[in-house]
């Protein structure tokens, strides 16, 4: 049985939520919090009860409890707008009340309290709508933000970026990912497919032979196994890649009408957990028109399904 989380909301309204938290049995529903669509979801690796959420009109909300109640917790971020809504979150790992957030329209936030607090941090970000936020595996003031102008990097915690574009150039990147053992490795998912990078993002090439619909909108590298990526298209389903991004084939979620938004696993402090948190992948999925999809009508739903064994 695959276990998922799925959200339904009417506009601005509580959404419903699902939540079948992988390798505990434990199954929390309810209401969660305000703020339309969700658009990311970060969990605390120190503390799994903590969760936040990113939504398209409500900042970030933050909960305790597995999301049994929520708080929003946006102090600092832009006004609450549809143009300016939280695409990326990113948990430090070994400091986890160290939060980054990508906004569309507002460039990165940072708190250094857990939410309490946010403060732009945009020195050198000449391009503010952020789509994906990665951390390095081993130094945690890395960090690559993936734009609708290319990609920018920071070394210094978000106090300046620089633009890192050759081979890439300014192309809109939906999605990035990092080797779990080696920073310098890394993927950008964009409508033009797959680049990859092996030197920090200073340069980019193509990595995309074998991917039949280019329109890359999610990327998820197995963290036992890092030769195996998974790409989530606009509408093609999912791809799947065993060779470090060098050939990719279709895998059985090949869902034409789908649009696969985002992929999220199981956190972990070590860069390489054990076999069982690497099997826990999931995916937030949008119909793009109205079918069937898992027993559901896709397109009243934003699920997480499940996707590695």
């Amino acid at each position: 049985m695959r276990s998922f989380m799925r959200r339904l909301w009417p506009a601005a309204a509580a959404a419903y939520v699902l939540i079948v938290f992988a390798g505990t049995g434990v199954l929390r529903a309810g209401f969660g919090p305000e703020g339309g669509t969700l658009n990311c979801i970060a969990i605390d690796p120190s503390d799994t009860n903590v969760l936040y959420v990113g939504a398209r009109w409500g900042g970030v909300h933050k909960t305790y409890n597995r999301g049994t109640r929520w708080a929003e917790t946006s102090t600092g971020l832009p006004a609450v707008r549809p143009d300016r809504g939280v695409q990326a979150l990113v948990i430090n790992p070994v400091s986890t009340n160290v939060i980054y957030a990508g906004t569309l329209g507002g460039g990165v936030y940072k708190t250094e309290d857990a939410a309490g607090n946010w403060f732009a941090i945009n020195e050198g970000l000449t391009s503010r709508t952020v789509q994906s936020l990665i951390m390095d595996p081993y130094a945690t003031d890395i960090l690559y933000a993936g734009t609708n102008g290319g990609v920018y990097k920071t070394i210094d915690g978000g106090q300046t970026w620089s633009e890192i574009n050759q081979g890439l150039g300014r192309r809109t990147v939906n999605a990035l990912a990092t080797h779990p053992a080696a920073g310098q490795t890394l993927y950008a998912g964009t409508p033009d497919g797959v680049f990859k990078s092996t030197d920090g993002g200073e340069t980019w090439s193509a990595s995309g032979k074998g991917l039949d619909n280019p329109a890359v909108l999610s990327l998820a590298m197995h963290p036992y196994t890092p030769t195996t990526i998974y790409a989530g298209t606009n509408g093609g389903g999912v791809f799947q890649s065993r060779d470090g991004g060098q050939t990719w084939s279709v895998t059985g979620l090949a869902a034409q009408s789908i649009r696969l938004r985002k992929f999220s696993r199981a956190p972990s402090r070590s860069p390489t957990p054990s076999k069982v948190a690497a099997k826990s992948l999931y995916m937030t999925a949008r119909a793009v028109r109205s079918e069937k999809f898992w027993g559901s009508t896709a397109n009243t739903a934003s699920r997480m399904t499940r996707a590695w064994r």
